[in-house]
């Protein structure tokens, strides 16, 4: 931005203007800029249900929200995506769970992502969505 200015009280006038507003005049002595320094005033996401899941001994148990519910895999330590959807068998069904149907939280869920981990394996790990799971049956 580049401030023309008649005199040294425009000047004055429009910095305190600026500052009133949460803007900082900074810069060096050939150069300067406002920088934004209000508060972000975006609020954050909400939680959801399953932010708060931890593991526990027993293991928790979530149940699926509705029929066909899909469970999806990733190799060990990997990071589930929606493509990788887990099947019955090879060649087989996909495999869905029916509403109500338990299962058991292997792992804490991956920060704001929704992904839950309900099995681990050597080969593979099974994950649901939190979207499609609920706390209760």
């Amino acid at each position: 931005m580049r401030i023309v200015a008649d005199t040294e009280e425009e000047i004055k006038r429009f910095i305190a203007m600026h500052q009133s507003e949460g803007w900082q005049l900074v810069g060096g002595p050939n150069l300067m800029w406002w920088a934004d320094l209000r508060p972000d005033m975006t609020p954050p996401p909400p939680l959801q249900w399953w932010d708060s899941l931890k593991l526990t001994d027993p293991k928790m148990k979530i149940y699926a929200a509705h029929d066909g519910t899909q469970v999806y895999y990733s190799a060990p330590n990997g990071t589930p995506a929606f493509g990788q959807k887990a099947y019955v068998s090879a060649g087989g069904p996909l495999w869905t769970l029916p509403s109500g149907k338990d299962v058991e939280v292997w792992r804490a869920p991956i920060a704001g992502s929704g992904w839950i981990c309900v099995h681990i394996s050597p080969i593979r790990e099974l994950w649901m969505r939190g979207e499609d799971m609920q706390a209760a049956p």
